[in-house]
């Protein structure tokens, strides 16, 4: 790059939704597991990570990361704040850096985003970590694994990635952050004032994607599953544990219930700490065995799929599961004292007004057997999900699409329910409002959007 000393600026975007009541309450993750490969393959390299869901606006956020200068400025994008991403790379990018997108949303629309964005200078596919490293360690672009990048002609060209085993990446540098500011949002929303909180991530992946192709829904760039180690799991929540006193972990896995042996292993090994989680299990999953062992390692809630209480439109999802094994699952959690907050998807393909009313009944039963919370979302075929795909071969509809990397969600949920669906659009929003109005449920807004212009 021409320089002996390398700035690199790692940032994620405001969402461009209303904020719902959990809105930034996590740290930036994979940013963190970006930073700590930086610092530590990459010399002469210094790194800073900027989450623009904490700052007021975009100003003060652009302005803290213009002073820092960066020679090279990586964006994460995801489904909610691609538009900002690109709002921000283009006001951000000068002769002077490098602007790279990476992340799931990118991942899945590197071509479209080439084409189309002349301000982005490279995408990311996968993993960050190998490739941000390379880049600022001053490797040829166009040489580098999983960097997405334009020949001569300006055609865009991916390098395969070569993705580490997960142990091999350093755990996440929470020094790159004020960790506090996040800690304190965890201890208001759960009112639990004692609360010093860390997410984690054990696995990357889906055994039920590999297996299956995955619920149609799905959105995950990878199907292999890749695990860290129990050992290593556990040497990062006790390192957390003794220098951040952290007692509250959010495990980020897909479901952590999908290798017995791995789960059997990480109980084996705890250790005597008074420590709590919360994380995510596939109702076919949820077994004695497997709940035995979350109640042992201390989780206090588990999130399972419900999505419908219809087992035909589950079928067609490729859900994997029943609504005889939500309900299964939902009662063992509760006589293990663990709470259960489910997620239900109206407008799943083949949904008609039955399906509907089924599932409301389905989770009435659920919360009459134990259902601690619920979450209610319209379907939305997110990009890099077999339901976008399908779309974007409908012979009728399918051209609106092609060679686009910007999406109205909401116009193409109606149009998904109008082509894919048995019911209007009119009836997918009525049983939102009443599902979202059975006390306890918490309605997740994946539709209503803050008013802004981007230059983009």
């Amino acid at each position: 790059m021409g320089k002996n000393f390398v700035r690199v600026a790692l940032l994620i975007p405001p969402s461009e939704r209303v904020k719902v009541v959990r809105t930034a309450y996590s740290p930036p993750l994979g940013l963190l597991s970006i930073g700590a490969s930086i610092r530590r393959w990459s010399g002469s390299t210094d790194v800073s990570v900027f989450n623009g869901e904490i700052y007021p606006s975009e100003e003060p956020l652009l302005q803290e990361v213009r002073e820092y200068a960066p020679d090279i400025i990586g964006i994460s994008t995801n489904v909610g704040c691609y538009r900002f991403a690109l709002h921000i790379a283009k006001r951000l990018k000068s002769q002077n850096n490098i602007v790279v997108l990476g992340g799931p949303y990118v991942s899945s629309m590197w071509q479209q985003c080439l084409m189309n964005r002349p301000y982005v200078d490279h995408c990311v596919v996968g993993d960050g970590e190998i490739p941000m490293t390379k880049l600022s360690s001053g490797f040829d672009p166009g040489s580098i694994p999983g960097f997405a990048t334009r020949d001569n002609q300006g055609v865009p060209r991916l390098n395969p990635p070569n993705e580490l085993p997960l142990d091999e990446y350093p755990d996440p540098d929470w020094s790159l952050l004020d960790a506090e500011i996040y800690r304190k949002v965890y201890r208001q929303i759960y009112n639990q004032p004692d609360a010093i909180f860390a997410p984690i991530n054990a696995m990357k992946g889906c055994r039920w994607q590999e297996k299956s192709g995955g619920c149609i829904f799905c959105a995950l760039l990878r199907a292999k599953l890749r695990k860290r180690s129990p050992e290593r799991v556990w040497g990062e929540i006790n390192s957390l544990y003794e220098h951040y006193g952290c007692n509250h972990f959010w495990e980020l896995s897909d479901t952590i219930g999908c290798d017995m042996e791995w789960l059997r292993l990480f109980d084996l090994l705890k250790p005597q700490r008074d420590i709590s989680f919360r994380g995510y299990l596939r109702s076919s999953e949820a077994n004695q065995e497997s709940v035995e062992i979350l109640a042992r390692l201390g989780y206090k809630e588990v999130f399972i799929g419900v999505e419908s209480g219809d087992n035909d439109i589950l079928k067609e999802a490729n859900k994997g599961t029943t609504i005889a094994l939500n309900k299964k699952a939902t009662i063992a959690l509760n006589q293990a004292g663990i709470k259960t907050f489910a997620s239900v998807v109206l407008g799943l393909p083949g949904e008609s007004e039955g399906s509907l009313q089924s599932t409301y009944d389905h989770v009435c039963d659920l919360f009459n057997n134990g259902l601690y919370t619920l979450s209610v979302c319209i379907f939305a075929p997110y990009v890099g999900s077999l339901a976008f795909r399908r779309l974007v071969s409908n012979a009728e509809y399918g051209n609106q699409l092609k060679d686009k990397d910007v999406f109205d969600f909401p116009a193409l949920s109606k149009l998904w329910v109008k082509t894919q669906c048995h019911c209007d659009w009119d009836a997918v929003m009525e049983y939102s409002k009443r599902l979202g109005a059975i006390p306890s449920s918490l309605y997740e807004d994946n539709f209503t959007y803050v008013p802004r212009t981007y230059d983009i």
